[in-house]
């Protein structure tokens, strides 16, 4: 176990949406590059649910698919099991199913519901994200519905607001 020394400060916990590892990989764009190098120094605990190495498993491209599972593999703290959540919604005596018909309602992708679920049931500090049109744009949205089913808000923000 690792101990913290007098004065030095916690790392934020971070959940990165697939978007942005996919954005960094392809086009490279400085901002965002820039926070993948922050990721790779150690700067953050990154917690990644399994379900997006499940999700990244089915897609086409070998070397995109590849690349994205080696870096969650390498600088995620934590894959986060399927097993894990469902404990941590028993716990909490969490409704998952109305949660997540009632986020549907708003019209965010199931996708994006397991990002938000994560990221409050784990505390995280931030969910990082490029997806404006159903995430950070619902964010207020989304924190509502989150509150009213007992969980914690979360902040969505995109990597260069890291």
């Amino acid at each position: 176990m690792e101990v913290k020394k007098a004065g030095e400060k916690s790392k934020r916990k971070i959940l990165i949406d697939l978007d942005v590892i996919t954005v960094a990989l392809w086009n490279k764009k400085k901002e965002i590059v820039s926070f993948i190098e922050r990721v790779k120094e150690g700067e953050f605990e990154v917690y990644t649910p399994y379900s997006l190495m499940d999700l990244v498993e089915q897609w086409r491209d070998a070397r995109l698919r590849n690349n994205i599972k080696e870096f969650y593999a390498l600088y995620s703290t934590e894959i986060v099991s399927l097993q894990r959540l469902k404990n941590l919604i028993e716990e909490r005596a969490i409704n998952e199913t109305a949660l997540i018909e009632v986020l549907k309602t708003k019209e965010i992708k199931e996708e994006d519901i397991l990002l938000v679920v994560v990221t409050a049931l784990m505390n995280l500090d931030f969910l990082v994200t490029l997806n404006r049109k159903h995430l950070k744009n619902k964010e207020e949205v989304i924190n509502a519905i989150l509150s009213n089913h007992g969980l914690k808000k979360v902040k969505i923000i995109s990597p260069e607001e890291v």
